[in-house]
């Protein structure tokens, strides 16, 4: 089997990265430049903004690959492994089926985006691309979900 989560992991955390840190050099950038310059970037707070909702989804999309999202251990680490077999089987449809209608919700929104030319007001950054860099985010918490449930026993933090 494919080892899909190990570098589909690297590749979220590792842009999330890249966006925080990008997100941080344009806030200190536009700060030095309008408290020593007096003149600040006018188009710091449109990136920021595409570059915290890029990180956002990119790190939502790790968590789903480490099955890392909230869990109450006191009450899952109390129940049968029977019980546990069949919490995890609610936990996958149920991360299905938000990938699913994120998926279609980020598909119509990106598609309508492109149809019309949706560009931000103040710099003209075109939208539908970093729309559409929430899809593969999607597509790759649907893997995770049919990844785990081929293989449930693989710890995929040790192939990150």
């Amino acid at each position: 089997m494919p080892k899909i989560p190990g570098w589909l992991g690297k590749a979220f955390i590792l842009l999330a990265g890249i966006a925080l840190g990008a997100v941080v050099c344009l806030v200190a950038g536009s700060a030095i430049m309008r408290y020593v310059f007096g003149s600040p970037f006018r188009f710091t707070e449109e990136i920021v903004g595409l570059l915290f909702a890029a990180m956002a989804f990119f790190s939502i999309g790790y968590c789903a690959l480490l099955d890392r999202e909230i869990k109450v251990d006191i009450i899952y680490e109390s129940i049968s492994s029977p019980l546990q077999k069949i919490g995890q089987l609610i936990a996958a449809v149920a991360r299905l089926i938000f990938a699913v209608w994120i998926g279609l919700l980020v598909y119509d929104f990106a598609s309508l985006s492109f149809r019309i030319g949706s560009r931000t007001d103040m710099t003209g950054i075109i939208l539908w691309p970093w729309m559409s860099l929430f899809a593969v985010v999607v597509v790759g918490i649907i893997l995770s979900v049919f990844y785990r449930s081929a293989a449930p026993r693989l710890d995929v933090e040790d192939e990150l």
